[in-house]
């Protein structure tokens, strides 16, 4: 639904942008925040050594009451922050994803890599807890997300089976 800059990319070529995706049911804060208090996103933007790439979080609608957002929505909306933000004026793009994060990034890579290749953009992919056969606590959910609408958790539970 929406991205925000934690820090923009630098004008330096080549430009690298880090780029969060929070789960299912969750926020930034709640996924990337430690129980210590430290936030990610924040910890990689106080290393110095990495003080000129860009960090960027996408966060989108995934409440239990979403109902019909879908999945496809979610990557549509994540498509046009990127550009709208200029997030793929970036020569590196890393995808930073935890669980329906990174089906979400993948989705966004297959889709968009005709357009990625054209500008030699190289893509990272680094992926906490995402799954790519399903997963089974989503297969148990199912019927719960059906019956109450939830598209985004009826599509986490078939990944990759169809």
């Amino acid at each position: 639904m929406q991205g925000t800059w934690i820090r923009k990319i630098s004008t330096a070529t080549p430009s690298v942008a880090v780029v969060f995706i929070h789960g299912i049911l969750s926020d930034n804060e709640r996924c990337w925040r430690h129980r210590s208090g430290a936030y990610w996103p924040d910890v990689l933007a106080d290393h110095e050594p990495l003080s000129g790439i860009g960090i960027y979080e996408f966060t989108y609608q995934t409440g239990i009451f979403s109902g019909s957002y879908s999945l496809g929505d979610v990557v549509s909306s994540l498509k046009e922050s990127l550009i709208l933000d200029s997030v793929v004026a970036a020569n590196r793009i890393i995808f930073v994803a935890h669980s329906m994060g990174g089906i979400i990034a993948r989705r966004y890579i297959v889709q968009q890599l005709g357009e990625l290749v054209e500008r030699g953009t190289e893509i990272g992919l680094f992926l906490v807890a995402s799954p790519s056969l399903g997963s089974s606590y989503a297969n148990w959910l199912a019927p719960l997300a059906k019956f109450m609408g939830h598209s985004q958790g009826t599509a986490l539970a078939s990944v990759d089976k169809g």
